[in-house]
């Protein structure tokens, strides 16, 4: 109990400071396109409610990103498909799960079903993120399919799906951005990415909680209201 209240104090402590005359800077790096659905939203309200905190965002690769905040050029980043290999020295919270979909031509032989695995997916031709934009992603892809092209983001993956050159696996959650083309759930329990807040461990920027915690808030509130 003591612990709680402590850190309650402790939480209590930052967001006074914060409020009233701390003014600072957060730089945050995103992986693409993927937080954008969320993103654009949420900096808008945590601008009103926080303008002594400028925030400037970058795009960039993931192991751009993380080399980066270890060196102290950014504070933040949303990244996907973390693992402990690129973790060392930095924190990690996991703010979203999503399942995973194939998007395909209308032309595609499996266009009509209702799910598909990745087996089943296996022996077709894909499309799968360039190395320096997404490794951890684009190693499992290579290892499961027969890849045709490597891409630097999701619109020129669904410019090659568009002229039946290859499907491309993607979160459900930004099933928005992919116009006329087909999307099918894949059925694997795995098949899920988690989008994830990184900073470093001792980043003595007192933004990087406040944001952290209201990017939480954000993001639970988002799901609970979906149908």
């Amino acid at each position: 109990a003591q612990e709680i209240i402590s850190r309650y104090n402790h939480a209590v402590k930052l967001i006074h400071e914060v409020s009233s005359s701390f003014k600072g800077e957060l730089k945050i790096g995103c992986l693409g396109t993927a937080s954008q659905p969320f993103l654009s939203d949420f900096v808008i309200g945590f601008t009103a409610s926080h303008p002594q905190i400028k925030l400037s965002l970058s795009c960039d690769g993931l192991e751009t990103l993380v080399k980066q905040l270890n060196d102290d050029v950014t504070d933040l980043a949303i990244v996907t498909h973390v693992d402990k290999n690129y973790l060392i020295g930095l924190e990690s919270e996991t703010i979203k799960k999503s399942p995973l979909i194939a998007v395909v031509h209308p032309c595609h032989p499996y266009a009509g079903r209702e799910s598909i695995s990745l087996k089943e997916l296996s022996g077709f031709p894909m499309v799968n993120f360039a190395d320096e934009i997404n490794p951890i992603t684009s190693d499992f892809n290579r290892q499961l399919f027969n890849i045709i092209h490597e891409i630097p983001n999701i619109e020129t993956a669904m410019f090659h799906v568009s002229i039946n050159e290859g499907a491309f696996i993607m979160p459900e959650y930004l099933k928005s951005s992919v116009g006329s083309l087909i999307t099918i759930p894949l059925s694997d329990d795995f098949a899920y990415i988690t989008l994830n807040l990184i900073w470093k461990k001792k980043n003595p920027n007192i933004s990087v909680p406040v944001f952290v915690d209201a990017f939480r808030t954000y993001m639970q509130n988002h799901d609970a209201k979906r149908p």
